[in-house]
């Protein structure tokens, strides 16, 4: 999320949310009610990159919720189950992590993303120019109906950060990027799922 509106004012903002919500304006209806807009500086784009990752298991070790937050701005977290197809991109020491990156507000708005050409419902396409290898990342949830294709390629996708989706891209250079969602039922019939659970309720 970029941008935040609240009823709670900037001086009233819990002191957990202060380091990274910074009020854009606030709009008074009357008398002192009104909504504040605040910037998200932790924000990131749809399609993005990670240079480093960490296998789940050492991620849920960590003692410190603060820190796991941190860490999800600049590390790429996988399940177990992956952690092979990433070997080919450099695994994040937790201590380093913690040390360097924890708060690091450059290293958040450094990260590469993906530049889109043409956004629909179902498909987005654009490119991407990785100098180094890294771990391509969705803001969106896990489907496994989502197909990545790079420069034509298919690309598997699996569960990154406990449930967004990603994909381990293990060489630099320039890729033309497809994301299509490819249900296995047809749209009539998923609209018409859809339809039929509606009047259950």
């Amino acid at each position: 999320v970029k941008y935040v509106l609240s009823n709670i004012y900037a001086d009233t903002l819990p002191n957990k949310y202060n380091q990274h919500l910074h009020p854009i304006q606030t709009f008074y209806i009357h008398a002192n009610k009104g909504f504040t807009v605040y910037k998200n500086d932790y924000y990131k784009p749809m399609g993005f990159v990670y240079d480093t990752w960490m296998p789940l298991d050492t991620f849920t070790s960590l003692p410190d919720d603060a820190v796991k937050r941190e860490l999800l701005t600049t590390t790429a977290i996988i399940n177990p189950e992956n952690n092979a197809a990433f070997l080919t991109i450099t695994q994040a020491d937790k201590d380093y992590n913690l040390r360097q990156n924890s708060k690091n507000d450059d290293t958040i708005k450094s990260l590469i993303s993906v530049n889109f050409t043409s956004v629909n419902f179902n498909r987005f396409e654009g490119n991407l120019s990785l100098p180094t290898a890294g771990v391509l990342c969705w803001a969106i949830p896990f489907d496994p109906a989502w197909k990545l294709y790079l420069n034509g390629q298919l690309y598997p996708l699996c569960i990154i950060n406990m449930g967004l989706m990603g994909a381990p891209v293990s060489r630099p250079g320039n890729y033309s990027v497809e994301m299509v969602f490819e249900p296995e039922k047809s749209w009539a019939e998923v609209i018409n799922n859809w339809a039929m659970a509606s009047r259950l309720r």
